[in-house]
């Protein structure tokens, strides 16, 4: 909806002036207006590329809205943040974000960061959400790569979330 456009427009501005000020900010709910969904216990593994814009397609039609959010892993560079695989500017998954009207989490990671650091950053993020959102479920967009599935599945287990592949022949395995 176009309230719930401008609400994410304005929660994410806030959110981009509180990574000024605090660069490990995340999204903040307290900073979320009422028009923005609160909530995000589906988390779309998010790049802004294509497969990962076909997984949210998806899941959009599997779940309900006000319970979907974005989740992005971000690398801080100097000259901005960028998305971790696709190197895309942290600027354009905000301006999707809000174009979308769907709440953005981030996860910052350096990088040259470990395997170890890399899992203990997506675990207390997730782990957070799960308790503050009541999150479930994490959505992937891989679509041929069975080794990241199988990673992604079982990372998902360990902490406790259900894994969706909707681009691997089911919304679900």
């Amino acid at each position: 909806s176009a309230a719930g456009a401008m609400g994410c427009q304005e929660a994410n501005a806030r959110v981009r002036a509180a990574r000024t000020t605090r660069p490990e900010a995340t999204f903040v709910r307290s900073l979320t207006p009422p028009s923005c969904p609160l909530m995000a216990r589906v988390l779309v593994s998010f790049s802004g590329g294509k497969d990962s814009l076909l997984a949210l397609h998806r899941t959009l039609a599997r779940y309900d809205r006000n319970d979907i959010g974005l989740h992005v892993l971000v690398h801080p560079a100097p000259a901005g943040d960028r998305i971790r695989f696709h190197r895309v500017p942290l600027e354009l998954i905000f301006q999707q974000a809000e174009a979308l009207a769907l709440p953005l989490r981030i996860t910052r990671i350096e990088d040259f960061a470990s395997n170890a650091e890399f899992e203990e950053a997506i675990r207390a993020d997730w782990a957070k959400w799960k308790k503050q959102d009541g999150l479930h479920t994490g959505v992937f967009g891989d679509v041929h790569i069975e080794q990241v599935m199988d990673y992604m599945q079982q990372r998902c287990d360990a902490y406790g979330l259900n894994a969706a592949f909707p681009l691997a022949g089911g919304a679900a395995r």
